[in-house]
């Protein structure tokens, strides 16, 4: 199993639009930019912790 690079451009290289896949038949990749500036808006809320310890286990085995 291949994994995944921990670097941006690793990262757009697998991601692509799917309205435009479905309309066009096209990858088209996304526009990826690294700020400096401070996320904006509230955090996402943590999964129940039930579901996140199946999910963690369903990965390492």
């Amino acid at each position: 199993m291949r994994r995944w690079g921990d670097s941006l451009p690793d990262a757009k290289r697998k991601l692509y639009c799917t309205p435009c896949r479905t309309r066009d038949r096209l990858r088209i990749a996304p526009w990826i930019d690294k700020t400096k500036s401070t996320p904006t808006g509230d955090p996402l809320p943590d999964p129940p912790l039930y579901e996140w310890k199946k999910l963690i286990a369903r990965y390492r085995s």
